[in-house]
């Protein structure tokens, strides 16, 4: 293993001599083989690590004993330790995200803290080839792009992974070497997880029914279609640029007789470049919202489409438009909401019915979404308009609650966004924040007699 990290570290330049390492260690085998791994070039390139470890409040005393063995491993080796304690499942739900995808999160904004706080440059993580492999067959299994095949990359802005190159037992076995224990996490060992499916079930089946090196093949064709996207993207940052006109606040301004030059696996990159120049995280524009902005190609002059967060596009005339209305301020707004009557908010370019029976929504729709409430705990009428002074969200079905303003901070959503959540209202209090979370109270569960429906959905093509 050390022979191969080195030889990864060597290859993408990964450290220089002075460095100041945030290291993310919890415990387990691959992070405490990069621990070992480091301290033994911290003397030789005078690097200075600092080791943060994360609790996430899943495991009980056996994550206590992962942060405590952390500790006393620091201390052993004479390194800075951190320890940051999360309720991970209740962060999550608030989040209105995965348990894993949340964890990932706070670890790397806890890592981002103690790189600035301790003036350091880089953050050490330690993804495996195996980690690698697992990557790629998720992605394939989900769908993706040439940049999803790509799967983990050794090196990502500030972020370096020196042990990207061994297998997991690998690094069993120098930990062996070096006679270092580690913990091992039971979460890792259930199949509760679609990783540790793939981990525990598929990747072993494959390595005995299928091919024995499966594990080094999937990852030398993550790193081959690494290259390849690499390259596509160095054209289309070429063609983005001759294809540009101008960038407002607003818009992007590409033009049209430069773009109907270019083959579709390049527009598609053009255009998340182009919607790039307004949110950094293009993560909810999908592979039909990208096609639809394409067909404008061949529409006729004024046609529009509204797509995700705020963004959107336009033909207009010799040029395609990608339009962001985010930085537009939102005036306040508000429909009252009758059954079975659709309302169109123009402001957020959304359709609302409220109803007792459960409907299709028929037609060219796009994000159709219906939530169920107990129609017994609604005493009011019902309203869908933006946020307001006193609103409140309740976090438990006891009818605990937050302030609307106090849940926007907490869901980490920008200032300039929050005048333009859509909520579902009664009086002030909120049954639902399209796309954020519901009002616990309201939801509609087994006990519930009497059940409304609120629909909700889009017209991509409107004009």
């Amino acid at each position: 293993m050390y022979e191969k990290a080195l030889a990864t570290i060597n290859k993408y330049n990964m450290l220089q001599k002075g460095d100041k390492i945030v290291l993310g260690v919890s415990g387990g085998a691959d992070s405490v083989a990069l621990l070992r791994f480091l301290c033994k070039q911290r003397e030789e390139l005078l690097l200075t690590l600092f080791v943060v470890h994360i609790n996430h409040g899943i495991r009980g005393i056996e994550a206590n004993r992962d942060e405590e063995f952390v500790r006393k491993l620091c201390v052993q080796l004479e390194l800075d330790f951190t320890s940051k304690t999360f309720d991970v499942p209740k962060i999550a739900k608030e989040m209105g995200i995965t348990e894993e995808e949340c964890g990932r999160f706070l670890r790397y904004e806890e890592f981002k803290k103690c790189l600035e706080a301790n003036n350091a440059n880089k953050i050490a993580v330690a993804h495996n080839l195996n980690d690698q492999a697992e990557t790629l067959i998720m992605r394939l299994c989900r769908g993706t792009g040439l940049t999803g095949l790509s799967g983990i990359s050794p090196v990502r802005d500030n972020i370096i992974r020196p042990l990207i190159g061994c297998t997991r037992s690998e690094i069993e076995d120098y930990l062996e070497s070096l006679n270092q224990p580690y913990c091992t996490d039971s979460t890792n060992l259930k199949e509760d997880y679609a990783r540790n499916k793939i981990r525990l079930s598929l990747l072993p089946y494959m390595q005995k029914e299928i091919n024995s090196g499966v594990i080094n093949n999937l990852a030398k064709t993550a790193e081959l279609l690494s290259a390849e996207d690499k390259y596509m993207e160095q054209q289309a940052e070429i063609a983005y640029k001759n294809s540009l006109e101008k960038i407002t606040e607003n818009a992007v301004y590409l033009r049209v007789e430069d773009l109907e030059k270019l083959p579709e696996v390049i527009l598609r990159r053009i255009i998340r470049k182009g919607y790039r120049e307004f949110i950094k995280d293009i993560k909810d524009l999908t592979f039909r919202h990208i096609t639809l902005v394409i067909r404008l190609l061949s529409a006729g002059t004024g046609k529009k489409i509204n797509l995700v967060k705020g963004l959107g596009a336009k033909r207009e005339y010799e040029y395609i438009m990608l339009t962001n209305s985010t930085k537009i301020q939102t005036e306040d707004f508000c429909y009252v909401l009758h059954e079975d009557v659709p309302v169109f908010v123009k402001e957020a370019e959304i359709y609302v019915e409220i109803s007792k029976k459960l409907k299709k929504i028929d037609g060219n729709s796009h994000m159709v979404c219906t939530k169920a409430f107990d129609c017994d705990k609604i005493s009011g009428v019902l309203e869908v308009r933006n946020r307001k002074t006193g609103d409140l969200i309740s976090i438990n079905k006891e009818k605990g609650h937050k302030k609307i303003k106090d849940f926007f901070i907490d869901q980490k959503i920008p200032f300039e966004e929050r005048n333009r959540v859509v909520l579902i209202t009664c009086k002030n209090q909120v049954l639902w924040a399209i796309g954020k979370r519901c009002g616990e109270y309201f939801i509609a569960n087994s006990e519930t007699k009497n059940k409304l429906y609120i629909h909700v959905w889009e017209d991509l093509e409107n004009d």
